[in-house]
């Protein structure tokens, strides 16, 4: 099952409108990296959806649900990919 995420938010640097980093992250389940293995275990969280759109956030979300160090490592790699 595919999840759809249709979240935009306001991108405060120029004023566009760019996705979320959930829906970005939904977008990268098919790499064969460590950002594709995150995509798809966030696709199993279902709290996932509930986490504020910002990187502090998303880390503390992981080391909450036990994340190891290979996981907040992938993901500072996806939230950088996700800002450029």
């Amino acid at each position: 099952m595919r999840l759809e995420f249709h979240v935009a938010v306001n991108n405060e640097k120029n004023g566009d409108t760019k996705i979320s980093f959930l829906e970005w992250l939904d977008e990268q389940s098919d790499r064969d990296d460590p950002i594709g293995d995150l995509s798809k275990d966030v696709k199993r969280d279902k709290r996932s959806s509930n986490v504020p759109n910002d990187k502090d956030s998303w880390i503390e979300h992981l080391k909450l649900a036990g994340a190891c160090l290979d996981v907040i490592e992938a993901l500072e790699e996806a939230w950088d990919e996700y800002e450029s």
